[in-house]
């Protein structure tokens, strides 16, 4: 586990719960949404690195509202922030905590996004998996017997082991950093005239260590990422939220990326121009502003 990613806090009232955790916080919450799934709404405030959340019941059989009427208001759960939660909840169940539930559940402000994530990036329903839920149920039982499946192969019948190879994977991706031809140069061109910024998907921890890595944060003024955000690519809001910390507008504005879905779409969805990357020259059914090969190719277009 990396952090607490927040504390929920079930109330009676959300609207008279807003008005005093904005006075007690000094900032009002940066969003609110309905989870139909589990008959309540939510409303959340950042608070440093972590997160309150309130929760009123919208129906009299939920879990909050059962909560409430035999504990009364208050601290509901504490939720942590983990690099594979299937894996997490295996090595805890073998510890053993007894789970409350079967598995892992979507709940508000888009937790268990990472399947999400990767169903959207890698534009899984051109290949015929009819929607994320489809997807994330055919992943469950193979999540996590990936790597001890793979060790099995071996002969070796190692769970711990297997959970610590994951962890370890998990761990070491934001290192490898191998860049694209021509992207430093490029950037080096681009940064004598342009302010430039990146909105990425994915947790804070991972992407951070990532950019920073590659020895690329100097050359952007904000880096938005998804899980600090609380929307991810190619949902509007969170190009909104970027184009308006940054001080821009949509008609100053271009978005390049290498995926249609997510990139692409995303900027078209707020009236952004945009470069798709495609250096594999892969055949796609929408179209961007405009498309690039190399990223030297750039100069021809600013």
């Amino acid at each position: 586990m990396n952090k607490i990613e927040h504390i929920g806090i079930a109330v009676r009232d959300i609207a008279a719960a807003n008005e005093t955790y904005t006075k007690l916080l000094g900032h009002a919450p940066y969003k609110s949404e309905q989870v139909d799934t589990e008959s309540v709404e939510t409303s959340f405030f950042r608070t440093g690195e972590s997160k309150i959340e309130l929760l009123q019941a919208t129906a009299p059989d939920s879990a909050i509202a059962k909560y409430i009427e035999k504990r009364g208001e208050g601290i509901h759960h504490i939720a942590f922030a983990t690099d594979d939660i299937e894996l997490e909840v295996a090595r805890m169940v073998a510890e053993g905590f007894q789970p409350i539930s079967t598995g892992p559940k979507r709940g508000a402000d888009n937790k268990l996004v990472v399947l999400r994530e990767i169903y959207a990036e890698f534009d899984l329903g051109r290949y015929g998996i009819p929607s994320y839920e489809a997807f994330h149920t055919a992943y469950l039982p193979v999540n996590g017997q990936y790597w001890a499946e793979t060790l099995r192969r071996f002969q070796v019948f190692d769970i711990p082991l297997a959970t610590a190879i994951a962890r370890h994977y998990t761990e070491r991706s934001p290192f490898q950093t191998a860049l694209f031809p021509e992207a430093i140069e490029t950037l080096e061109y681009l940064r004598t005239q342009y302010d430039m910024h990146i909105i990425t998907n994915g947790f804070e921890e991972i992407q951070g260590v990532k950019i920073r890595q590659s020895r690329l944060e100097d050359y952007f003024r904000h880096i938005f990422i998804s899980e600090k955000i609380g929307h991810q690519k190619p949902e509007k809001e969170i190009f909104l939220h970027a184009m308006q910390a940054s001080g821009a507008s949509p008609e100053n504005s271009l978005m390049i990326g290498d995926n249609m879905q997510t990139d692409i779409a995303g900027a078209q969805s707020v009236g952004m121009d945009q470069v798709f990357f495609n250096p594999q020259g892969l055949k796609t059914r929408d179209k961007a502003t405009y498309e690039i090969r190399e990223l030297k190719e750039l100069r021809n277009i600013l």
